[in-house]
């Protein structure tokens, strides 16, 4: 490995665990409290991430993905907690996809 391919993984590896962290924040700082304001769970994974409505007896049905499915279910207070979701993050991502799941057992606590 070259030192710039060195140097190039290290400035990564920091952007990531900066990325992370901040993935990590929001989620205790936004997405949680909106979470259980909201009576909705969270999830993030295979290039998607959203939240499921509590109120509706399947996954499909209660998801809330955009700010029309926020009006729809009338939790038009997801949509500022969405726009910093969708907040770009490096070159492609937004960093929802960074932001751990919050289940039903989360808003237990």
């Amino acid at each position: 490995m070259t030192k710039f391919e060195k140097e190039a993984e290290a400035i990564f590896a920091d952007f990531d665990r900066a990325r992370d962290a901040l993935a990590d924040k929001i989620r205790r700082e936004v997405v949680l409290p909106a979470c259980r304001k909201f009576r909705v769970t969270f999830a993030a994974g295979n290039g998607s991430f959203s939240f499921y409505d509590l109120s509706y007896s399947s996954a499909f049905a209660g998801l809330i993905m955009d700010e029309h499915d926020c009006r729809a279910k009338k939790k038009t207070g997801l949509i500022r907690v969405l726009k910093i979701l969708n907040t770009v993050c490096g070159e492609k991502f937004e960093i929802g996809h960074f932001v751990a799941d919050v289940t039903e057992a989360d808003l237990a606590l």
